[in-house]
């Protein structure tokens, strides 16, 4: 949610926007089910015909997954042009100015091509727990990976400034971000990342206890014209459930979410595959 916005409906009215692009059957009765409201009320207050409460915005906030930050940007707004009170606008409009908004890293190719290992984004991670060790060796054997591999890969973070170099020599999260990763851009590195991911997923299903993992597949036939409402449905629920795993004060261990959709039927085998199928 892009916090240049100085109006909250102007926020809806882009989420309301986006959806409609991917969904051309997406409707403002849609929008207003999935945000939980009366059409009649999102409507009035499109047109800026009525207000939200602070209530409200709470719960949108919360039913468009939006990050700790990001919904109490969204809810100050809310509260600069709606609080009940004189004190409590200007008390918004006043936290609003001083508003600091949760980073985004945005890796292009170049930099993602340096730290597209696994141990890279999990070692970052790391650094946030609260019994956290900057030290090269608890690292490795809490990865069970080399500590030379865990020393090289913190010289990475350092370089890209996700990490940063403290005056005692140990090193600490440069900052609060969000981590966007390169996707639908064909790369050997992605599919190299994602094909590690799978393997350690292979490695937790044989090897973990049951109350510390979860796997489900869902098998379906559906229409191809639905698969980038269906990609984007996934992006979202991501974020949905990284920043609710994400807003804790006292994180103690690190997991992987990670979610496969595929084709499962070749519906354009090629002739010669074929003949080699059927012989």
């Amino acid at each position: 949610m892009p916090v240049a916005y100085q109006d909250y409906r102007d926020i809806l009215k882009s989420e309301f926007q986006k959806r409609c692009e991917l969904n051309p059957k997406f409707s403002l009765r849609s929008f207003a089910a999935k945000l939980d409201l009366p059409v009649s009320t999102l409507s009035e207050v499109l047109n800026m015909k009525q207000g939200l409460s602070k209530l409200s915005a709470e719960k949108i906030a919360t039913k468009l997954g939006y990050s700790k930050s990001e919904k109490i940007y969204f809810i100050l707004l809310v509260e600069s042009m709606h609080a009940r009170s004189k004190t409590q606008k200007e008390i918004a409009i006043s936290k609003l100015k001083t508003f600091k908004v949760e980073q985004q890293k945005t890796f292009d190719l170049d930099s993602w091509k340096i730290i597209s290992e696994w141990q890279h984004l999990a070692i970052w991670e790391m650094s946030r727990l609260t019994n956290f060790k900057a030290d090269p060796l608890w690292i490795a054997k809490r990865l069970n990976i080399s500590i030379i591999v865990v020393r090289e890969s913190i010289i990475r973070l350092v370089k890209l400034g996700l990490l940063k170099i403290t005056k005692t020599g140990r090193f600490t999260p440069s900052g609060d971000f969000t981590l966007i990763l390169p996707h639908d851009i064909p790369s050997d590195y992605t599919k190299n990342f994602h094909s590690q991911i799978i393997k350690k997923s292979l490695i937790a299903m044989y090897q973990q206890e049951l109350y510390k993992r979860n796997y489900s597949t869902v098998i379906v036939s559906t229409n191809k014209s639905k698969i980038r409402e269906a990609k984007q449905m996934i992006m979202d629920f991501n974020k949905t459930l990284n920043n609710f795993l994400n807003n804790t004060d006292n994180p103690d261990t690190v997991y992987c979410i990670s979610t496969q959709l595929f084709e499962l039927v070749d519906n354009e085998i090629s002739k010669e595959t074929a003949n080699v199928i059927h012989k």
